[in-house]
């Protein structure tokens, strides 16, 4: 039989990993997005050695001094939990305000779609010969003002002639056909 010879170093703490320092709780997002950004620092840390061509034992050193004082210093974890929070607070004002604007849009929409149904013929009439009437509107009143402003420039003569030219005009426009009603015959 074999025995399994086991040697344990009683002079040596056991191991700290970063992992068990900053999540205390698993079910605390705060903790682990510390820890993701711990790593994320970590990376910067390697990327900054590579880019200044740092020497192995080095970045070797580096990256342990950054581990241990991780480990060891209360205001290295609060500095990671702190941009966690910050994060988790963007984060969540970001997707509040996204969810507004989206809310809103759709309710606009909502409203345009309910308006469009709703609408009442009549109305939908009334705004018809609305726009008619006031294209009427406008010309008689293009005619009153070149009528008014070619007197201007005419004779006592000049200005009869013109005024009762606009006032034919105007009430042929007045009393021109409507299309449809005025070819109905009522027997």
């Amino acid at each position: 039989m074999h025995r399994r010879k086991i040697s344990l170093c009683l002079n040596s703490p056991p191991k700290q990993y970063v992992y068990n320092s900053l999540i205390i709780r698993e079910d605390k997002h705060e903790q682990i997005l510390a820890y993701a950004l711990y790593k994320v620092y970590k990376n910067k840390v390697i990327k900054q050695a590579r880019h200044e061509l740092w020497s192995g034992p080095q970045l070797a050193l580096q990256l342990k001094n950054l581990h241990d004082s991780v480990i060891q210093q209360e205001g290295m974890r609060q500095h990671f939990y702190q941009q966690a929070r910050e994060m988790s607070e963007k984060f969540i004002n970001e997707t509040k305000e996204r969810i507004k604007r989206d809310a809103v849009s759709e309710y606009q929409e909502k409203v345009a779609q309910y308006r469009r149904i709703i609408t009442p013929p009549w109305v939908k009439f009334v705004k018809w010969l609305g726009v008619g009437l006031s294209g009427l509107i406008a010309s008689v009143v293009v005619i009153v003002m070149l009528t008014g402003f070619s007197a201007l420039f005419l004779g006592k003569e000049g200005r009869t002639q013109i005024a009762v030219a606009a006032g034919k005009t105007i009430f042929k426009i007045l009393n021109s056909d409507i299309p449809v009603a005025d070819h109905l015959s009522v027997d």
